[in-house]
């Protein structure tokens, strides 16, 4: 590769390979010896999905990693983990397991929470399946379906900000 307006003359590479295991796609992208780009995505191990706001020039997110995604067709079962992470400036300061789930369409739905197992059959009555359901939140510390960890995450998030916005206003 050469461009002369920027005197630039070397040997550029670029390599993708699909990683069928992954379900996902590895890149590199090297000019000369040095590496530009050393990239992995995978569908298996996705990146998170965050949201947030700058707030006085301040980055903060909260993120959901779904992690350890396996899709086995032959056996018609689904396997995924959660966790929830809190995001400074893209530096994770925080990181809460929401736990794993394991569902076959045939079979019913196994929960794995906190080291906690429930197993939800479809053959069970709907009563039966309202009590797993209340004593799987009651276990796992949930209310609502929101985690007494994601509450704090957010409370503590809240009040580092409220912090920054205090010291930020007593220096101006």
């Amino acid at each position: 590769m050469e461009w002369d307006e920027v005197s630039l003359n070397g040997t550029l590479c670029a390599n993708a390979s699909y990683l069928q295991h992954e379900y996902g796609i590895s890149m590199t992208l090297t000019f000369n010896k040095w590496t530009i780009i050393n990239e992995t995505v995978s569908a298996r191990n996705p990146p998170p999905i965050c949201i947030g706001e700058n707030i006085v020039d301040l980055e903060i997110e909260v993120c959901l990693h779904i992690y350890d995604i396996d899709i086995d067709i032959e056996t018609n079962k689904f396997h995924a983990c959660f966790e929830v992470l809190g995001r400074i400036m893209k530096l994770k300061f925080s990181k809460i397991k929401l736990g794993c789930v394991n569902t076959s369409l045939y079979e019913g739905v196994r929960c794995i929470e906190n080291n906690i197992i429930h197993q939800l059959s479809n053959f069970k009555s709907v009563k039966a399946e309202q009590k797993m359901k209340a004593e799987s939140t009651i276990n796992s510390g949930a209310h609502n379906g929101i985690t007494l960890d994601f509450i704090l995450l957010l409370l503590s998030l809240h009040s580092f900000v409220l912090l920054y916005k205090i010291l930020v206003t007593r220096t101006i």
